[in-house]
């Protein structure tokens, strides 16, 4: 659907696992930033 696409697109899962396997966020921190960036296209 939309928000799956738009996810995938706008790079959330790359993002999250790039930024806890370079160091520049832990792994809680880059997972939080996700979970806030895929709520602007899920309505939770």
């Amino acid at each position: 659907g939309y928000a799956s696409a738009a996810t995938m697109a706008d790079f959330i899962m790359v993002n999250m696992v790039a930024e806890a396997a370079s160091g520049s966020k832990s792994p809680k921190e880059a997972a939080e930033r996700a979970q806030a960036r895929a709520e602007r296209y899920y309505k939770v």
